[in-house]
């Protein structure tokens, strides 16, 4: 019976520590889509006051 209550813990942590991994990777998403909302708005900032060309502008809109 011992056996089995370890492998249930070893399963149980292994499946906790996979659910904070992807709580982290969530959490880093949100903050990399932040971050192009911003650079996408400074890019059209330079594209509307003629620092950025048509096709950089297009790049930052696909990016």
């Amino acid at each position: 019976m011992s056996a089995i209550k370890k492998e249930i813990e070893k399963q149980f942590n292994a499946t906790y520590k996979l659910y904070q991994n992807n709580i982290n990777l969530i959490d880093i998403r949100k903050r990399n889509l932040l971050t192009s909302e911003k650079l996408f708005a400074i890019s059209k900032e330079q594209f509307y006051q003629g620092q950025l060309s048509s096709n950089d502008f297009r790049e930052a809109q696909i990016v």
